[in-house]
């Protein structure tokens, strides 16, 4: 075993050691990312509410999260693995420097670890976020939770999610998404329609609280209940992406009606978030210690969204080859208001809307609004 060269460095309130590599943008045998600090401040923000005792980071890294969860939740037992033991390694300097007693450390394969739980004794929360994708790893993450705990995976192969490679997506998630309009949240749905599946086969209802994308990060958290009715009535939620004149999505891969084919699936086609949670995590947030500037603000966006489930409309991919120019974004959304439909932003792209207006009438009010 052999600690890379590595500095102390501040996240949140919490001292972790890094190495000096993957702060410079370097390679190193130990992974670090600084962007995913607005995912972690979510994590610590989650784990707060939720009043987690115990907290499973199963390919922890240099431990960033589950240490975090630790020092600024107070979870009391926090179980931190990952394969490579200098990860471990820098993750126990970390946890002594901080003074945080209740980690413990392992160096197992993520799935054979996973595999030892129960729904009865599993732990409060597990977070699983693999380098790439998490299918080869969900189905066991949900043996390892608890029933009432929390279920987070992370997502960062983007590319297959959002169908640029799609035979990797077939073979991954036994999906597709053609979607071009907003294949991110196609791509953020396929991954919680995959998850709400695999959860059913173990008889455990995986019920979306908090998805959401950032960067190169998919992430979703899911509260889990041992439940063969709530299976089913999840189930009923999870479809395909049409977007015809007829029907915004289908329990089918086609319209009924036109029998347009569908743009991606299956998905899931209910909420992404629970309104009243994120209502919860941003007033929590005025009251923490925060790592990112920007995860007050996705809060945010997140808080607007909770109650309009239907995909976001890119307005310069809607423009492109109209001859017409893009207005302000803030001037569509009030010109659709106007007109008495729903709009907002969306976290998803800082040039797109969400709306309940068809793309018909979003390109008319675009058109009038550049004359």
């Amino acid at each position: 075993m052999a600690i890379p060269d590595c500095t102390a460095y501040t996240e949140g309130s919490t001292v972790l050691f890094v190495p000096r590599a993957s702060l410079e943008g370097g390679r190193s045998p130990v992974f670090f990312n600084k962007r995913g600090c607005l995912t972690r401040d979510i994590s610590v923000l989650l784990a707060r509410r939720t009043k987690v005792d115990t907290f499973l980071d199963v390919m922890c890294g240099l431990g960033a999260r589950g240490l975090r969860v630790a020092n600024e939740a107070r979870a009391e037992r926090i179980v931190l693995n990952d394969i490579n033991p200098d990860a471990i390694a820098l993750a126990y300097l970390s946890a002594r420097e901080n003074n945080l007693t209740g980690v413990e450390f392992q160096s197992e394969g993520a799935n054979a670890l996973l595999a030892l739980g129960d729904y009865r004794e599993g732990y409060d929360t597990v977070d699983l976020d693999p380098y790439g994708t998490p299918a080869p790893f969900v189905s066991n993450a949900v043996l390892s939770t608890r029933s009432g705990g929390v279920l987070a995976v992370c997502a960062t192969d983007g590319a297959n999610l959002c169908g640029n490679r799609p035979k990797a997506l077939e073979r991954l998630y036994a999906a597709f998404n053609r979607d071009r309009m907003s294949k991110k949240e196609t791509g953020l749905r396929i991954l919680v329609g995959f998850v709400v599946r695999s959860a059913a086969i173990h008889g455990m209802a995986a019920r979306p609280v908090l998805c959401y994308n950032y960067g190169e990060y998919f992430r979703c958290h899911f509260s889990l209940e041992r439940s063969s009715s709530a299976c089913s009535n999840l189930l009923n939620r999870v479809g395909y992406l049409v977007g015809c004149e007829h029907t915004y999505y289908s329990a089918a891969p086609y319209c009924t009606v036109c029998h347009a084919s569908a743009s991606g699936g299956p998905l899931w086609t209910g909420g992404l978030c629970d309104a009243v949670l994120v209502g919860e995590l941003l007033g929590d947030a005025g009251r923490t210690t925060l790592a990112s500037r920007y995860t007050t603000s996705l809060l945010e966006e997140l808080a607007c969204e909770c109650s309009m489930n239907f995909q976001y409309i890119d307005l310069p991919l809607l423009m492109k080859n109209t001859g017409a120019s893009v207005p302000k974004k803030s001037s569509v959304i009030l010109g659709l208001r106007d007109l008495g439909y729903r709009a907002s932003s969306t976290h998803f792209s800082h040039t797109a809307i969400r709306t309940d207006a068809p793309r018909t009438i979003v390109a008319k009010v675009c058109r009038e609004l550049t004359g």
